[in-house]
């Protein structure tokens, strides 16, 4: 089965995946055809790239990365050895 990606063709960004497309197509739409093994069903696993019109892989996103760069700034946590900062963070992980 052929998929497409219905794109906005001033933004560039997806506002449809479609196996059947409008005849005609509005002209403020563009078809980007996507490669065959596409699957709709991984679509949390993949992102649009508005700059090169295809899907690409979703970046792995650190979900402590933030919160520990907050929790490093404070002077207590601040003065722990490497140590035991990384102790801290995997206990933090851990639950």
């Amino acid at each position: 089965m052929t998929w497409y990606a219905v794109i906005d063709a001033t933004t560039k960004e997806v506002r449809s995946l479609a196996t059947v497309l409008a005849d005609p197509m509005p002209k403020e739409f563009q078809v980007v055809m996507l490669p065959a093994d596409f699957d709709p069903r991984k679509i949390a696993e993949i992102e649009w790239d508005t700059g090169v019109l295809s899907f690409k892989a979703r970046p792995v996103i650190d979900p402590y990365a933030a919160v520990w760069k907050k929790i490093v700034a404070i002077p207590a946590i601040a003065k722990l050895s490497a140590a035991n900062q990384a102790a801290l963070l995997e206990a933090i992980k851990a639950g």
